[in-house]
């Protein structure tokens, strides 16, 4: 999904362009407002990219795409959309497409034009291990890498699971959102989403979260680093840890996973939690309830969401097992 806080700065940048009339000290308030934003997020002695500076940056590097967005309806709907909502997430929901990806991936991912990607933390909203802890043991053993991989892929090569409970609202509440965790060839892992949105016009799409990286986080069984070298053009790196599992049947029926992490190339961090199980629906049994309450609770974290799975026709196919 991409991430709308950038719109402000890339609305005018592009208008700019496309009118011919840019010049660095015009770049609007609006698009200062934004990189205050940034900064105030961001380590003091970290040095932002004045709007004028990010201007300079994506007129330099990014012309070809930024051209082919003004050219293009839907991306220049994305943006102009941004900038009159004040970055909300439905701007991108109904109209981002690989025109905007492609402008995303060249403005913050392959050009630095926020100069916040090796000063932004992407890690600064994780909670401590102390407090957000994976779990240490499965079924009365410590457990293991083997084992914790085991209950992701549920004991095939492609652990299939939806969410159906979760903490974020901006990223776990979404209707039939499946999560796929399997093995590559050579046997790394990979991690690999789909979702489903509501558009403004009562329309829907289909979105996904593929090409991670995952690998234990420092050799630690049950914790995940995730790295997306290209999220909907966006450069982002996650912790993910496995909290609590179904300990009574095979292969388990539940997981509850935490995440965080961030993005630094637009100064974006973020974290949530997920109930997962294989049908999308909540489990009912009162000890495992008791369970993943009690999981929350240590982290002092809220479940805001019943995910709705009711009606999931035309979903994507699943990644190759």
């Amino acid at each position: 999904m991409a991430w709308s806080r950038v719109g402000g700065i890339v609305f005018h940048v592009v208008l700019a362009i496309a009118s011919a009339k840019f010049v660095a000290a015009q770049v609007s308030a609006e698009a200062a407002l934004a990189v205050h934003d940034l900064a105030l997020q961001i380590d003091p002695n970290c040095s932002v990219a004045s709007p004028a500076k990010a201007g300079r940056c994506i007129i330099k590097n990014c012309r070809t795409q930024m051209e082919r967005c003004i050219g293009d309806h839907d991306c220049r709907s994305t943006l102009g959309c941004e900038l009159k909502k004040h970055g909300k997430m439905q701007c991108t929901s109904d109209f981002e497409n690989q025109i905007y990806f492609d402008l995303m991936y060249c403005m913050f991912n392959e050009h630095d034009c926020m100069n916040t990607e090796d000063c932004f933390d992407p890690y600064q909203m994780c909670r401590a291990v102390d407090q957000v802890t994976p779990m240490p043991q499965y079924r009365g053993q410590a457990l293991t890498k083997e084992v914790a991989r085991g209950l992701l892929m549920r004991g095939t090569n492609r652990g299939d699971w939806m969410v159906a409970m979760g903490k974020s609202p901006a990223f776990d509440c979404f209707e039939c959102q499946y999560f796929y965790w399997g093995y590559n060839p050579d046997r790394t892992m990979y991690y690999h989403a789909d979702y489903k949105i509501q558009k403004s016009n009562g329309g829907i799409r289909w979105l996904s979260i593929a090409n991670s990286v995952s690998s234990e986080w420092n050799n630690t069984a049950g914790r995940y680093s995730l790295i997306f070298p290209n999220d909907d053009g966006l450069y982002r790196k996650d912790d993910w840890r496995m909290l609590a599992a179904d300990e009574v049947r095979n292969p388990a029926q539940w997981l509850v996973m935490y995440y965080c992490g961030g993005v630094p190339g637009v100064a974006d961090a973020y974290e949530g939690a997920v109930v997962l199980t294989p049908d999308g629906q909540a489990p009912s049994d009162p000890k495992a309830k008791a369970i993943i309450d009690a999981v929350f609770a240590k982290g002092n974290m809220t479940l805001k969401c019943v995910t709705d799975n009711s009606n999931c026709t035309g979903h994507p196919q699943p990644p190759s097992a």
